[in-house]
């Protein structure tokens, strides 16, 4: 995207297309990484929801690592279902 970008006067236009591209199927392509791809899958799903986007924002690396124990203490979800 930043060399897109660098290569003319279009980062607005090039910030728009690669939302729009964002938007296609599989939802969240194109995302720069990780985080931004659950992101866009979240909104797209209607799953913004505060402690949803909480635990993508801020504790990426616990989810990433599949630390859930801990991920669910420093969430405030139960460690248990």
């Amino acid at each position: 995207m930043e060399e897109l970008s660098a290569m003319g006067p279009w980062p607005t236009e090039s910030e728009r297309a690669l939302k729009l591209i964002q938007t296609f199927d599989p939802i969240g392509i194109a995302a720069r990484d990780l985080q931004e791809c659950l992101l866009l899958q979240l909104r797209h799903l209607g799953m913004m929801a505060r402690r949803r986007r909480r635990i993508v924002t801020e504790h990426m690396r616990l989810l990433q690592n599949h630390q859930v124990p801990e991920l669910a203490r420093n969430s405030g979800f139960p460690s248990r279902i």
